[in-house]
């Protein structure tokens, strides 16, 4: 098995020269003179030797990796607890996943709205209808966010779901704002780039799930009745109605809670950037980094949303007050 040379797994400091000072007997603990880091020497030496099999930056199997590295990472602390400071780091596979997850959330969207452009174009032939503005699917896949039919429709999501996204994708950044953290104890940039590479790992699946329930609930089962009408002419069986009314209703269900997407994705982002603080960084104050790191993006994605040309953050509040009201 080949050697590395050891540096500390949290700075990087190069200590080639506390290893060439033994003479007798060599210890297998040690502390990093430059941020008082302590390690086992055996992890420096050797630092694939306990590397998960899973990790996307270490298998000989990227593709199978990357799906077993983002199920791995939906369980914070196990991930955490396996993947160490001492496995090296390979920015290179780090900014894939993170850009596989980036495109997993873009594609995700598009589902939905190519689901939701279909069915419009279906209701257009059926009506004979000529002011629905029909998108071909590769417009709607490079830009999903935009209405079917102006002022008709709308939107795929609501402002709460772009503050939770928006969330997410702040909080590496704030990490990085703690200068006072970095510099006390030495950490390394790259080990943020890591995190973040793993942190939007829940998103695509909870974009899918509102993308769809948008899609559904814009035009209910027009798509499926229509397709029954023109098969047979007594009309749709009692069925297909009542399964379709009751997929219609869950789906205005869920895009009427909507909001459960801002408390989500912030109960994700303290859970995931706790168990990187705690178990990875082994940070002594790692509630109150959370903590802050959260606050700060969460603070920062209202006040993107809020602002934003268009903004409906104002009607979405008021709609949920209504709701909640008994």
């Amino acid at each position: 098995m080949e050697t590395s040379s050891p540096h500390c797994p949290r700075c990087g400091y190069d200590l080639s020269g506390h290893a060439s000072a033994w003479r007798d007997s060599c210890p297998t603990a040690g502390t990093c003179s430059e941020c008082g880091h302590s390690f086992h020497w055996g992890e420096l030496f050797f630092p694939l030797r306990h590397a998960p099999s899973w990790s996307f930056e270490h298998s000989t199997r990227p593709t199978v990796a990357l799906v077993l590295s983002w199920w791995r990472s939906l369980r914070p602390r196990s991930f955490w607890s396996r993947l160490q400071m001492h496995h090296p780091i390979v920015p290179a596979r780090l900014w894939v996943a993170l850009a596989a997850t980036l495109l997993l959330m873009h594609l995700a969207t598009g589902v939905g709205m190519a689901w939701l452009e279909h069915t419009a174009g279906d209701i257009a032939v059926q009506t004979n209808s000529d002011w629905l503005r029909v998108r071909d699917v590769l417009s709607v896949f490079i830009n999903p966010y935009a209405r079917v039919v102006a002022n008709q429709f709308p939107p795929v999501y609501s402002a709460w779901v772009y503050i939770g996204v928006l969330t997410a994708l702040l909080c590496p950044s704030g990490f990085v704002m703690l200068r006072q953290t970095f510099t006390t104890l030495g950490l390394r940039r790259d080990h943020v780039l890591r995190a973040a590479a793993y942190s939007l790992a829940p998103l695509p699946l909870l974009l899918l799930v509102f993308s769809l329930a948008r899609a559904i609930s814009a035009y209910g089962s027009a798509w499926a009745l229509g397709m029954t009408l023109r098969t047979t002419p007594s009309g749709p069986p009692d069925g297909l109605t009542r399964f379709c009314n009751s997929l219609d209703d869950a789906a205005n269900w869920i895009g009427t809670y909507q909001w459960l997407a801002m408390p989500l994705a912030l109960a994700w982002s303290g859970s995931f950037w706790w168990c990187f603080a705690r178990h990875y960084l082994k940070l002594p104050d790692a509630t109150r980094a959370t903590a802050l790191l959260v606050l700060v993006a969460f603070l920062a994605a209202l006040a993107v949303v809020m602002f934003w040309p268009g903004s409906s953050l104002a009607g979405d509040l008021g709609a949920l007050l209504t709701a909640l009201r008994p």
